[in-house]
């Protein structure tokens, strides 16, 4: 059985930023071309999305 959570390759943009991970699920996955470019500015952004509610 296959995972369905996706992933994209995590870039290191600059090493003098932060580093930040956003998890969601499909209402996160709806804004994050929205919300990623604009923290791209300031911090390293990758991000993991998952289809299960419950992840903790």
């Amino acid at each position: 059985m296959g995972s369905k959570n996706k992933h994209e390759k995590y870039n290191i943009i600059n090493p003098e930023f932060p580093n930040v991970l956003l998890i969601g699920n499909s209402v996160m996955n709806g804004y994050k071309n929205i919300v990623i470019p604009g923290l791209k500015v300031k911090m390293n952004v990758d991000y993991w999305l998952t289809t299960k509610q419950n992840i903790f």
